[in-house]
């Protein structure tokens, strides 16, 4: 059996070692055959207690039955030039992204003799579209907001005064003893309509967070009573 000296002698080891990516190259078992400098301070970094780190482990077992065995066999089989896969890798101490990249690697016949797999560190930018991730959320949440304060407004303005002159009407007309029951009934229900629509419009005017609720067909619509209830001290 060749040794890992022999059997990586085609490709320059020291050019691997000056890589900020971490190399690992496999064989087409699965076998690492060959660790760059990045890799072994990586693993040294973070606990890995074996001398090797990883070196002459095979690969493939320790992803076995995962996207990435599928992955990387597709490229060691030649059904794909190049495979690519994100992951976590959290510390205790801080959260980690890292790119999975896996080519062939090929011989001078241009037969395919195993793989190199590139681990990238992508936290500062994972971080980074996290953040802008959040601040769009901020900003959509926020120009809801505004539509929602802007509109829910308006719409309690045109509806108040047509609904003023019903509640005062109502009211007047149900101080009346002179109607038949039915008419004195009818009349108390629209004032007691007219009542609770005026709650509903102050509720509409207390509204400042956009808040979603489940309707019909799959739609929602805005939650005027959960918009309410979050700003008690309109009350």
């Amino acid at each position: 059996m060749k040794s890992h000296t022999e059997t990586t002698s085609h490709f320059d080891a020291t050019v691997l070692d000056a890589l900020y990516e971490h190399i690992a190259i496999i064989d087409l078992s699965g076998e690492i055959i060959f660790i760059n400098r990045t890799w072994k301070d990586f693993a040294h970094a973070n606990g890995y207690n074996a001398s090797h780190c990883g070196l002459g482990e095979n690969y493939l077992n320790i992803v076995l039955g995962t996207e990435v065995e599928t992955g990387i066999r597709t490229v060691i089989e030649g059904h794909t030039q190049c495979y690519s896969y994100e992951y976590t890798c959290h510390s205790p101490t801080e959260n980690r992204w890292f790119w999975l990249y896996v080519t062939p690697l090929i011989n001078r016949n241009k037969q395919i003799t195993g793989a190199v797999t590139s681990h990238i560190n992508m936290t500062e930018r994972k971080i980074a579209e996290l953040q802008v991730e959040a601040l769009q959320k901020q900003l959509l949440q926020s120009e809801r907001n505004k539509v929602l304060v802007e509109t829910a407004g308006a719409t309690a303005h045109e509806i108040n005064q047509p609904l003023t002159a019903v509640l005062g009407l109502s009211e007047i007309l149900t101080r009346r003893t002179d109607l038949p029951t039915d008419v004195a009934e009818d009349i108390q229900l629209i004032f007691e309509s007219s009542q609770h629509i005026n709650r509903i419009i102050k509720k509409m005017q207390q509204a400042e967070t956009y808040t979603s609720k489940s309707y019909i067909d799959k739609t929602n619509i805005v939650d005027f009573e959960a918009s309410h209830t979050q700003n008690p001290e309109k009350d």
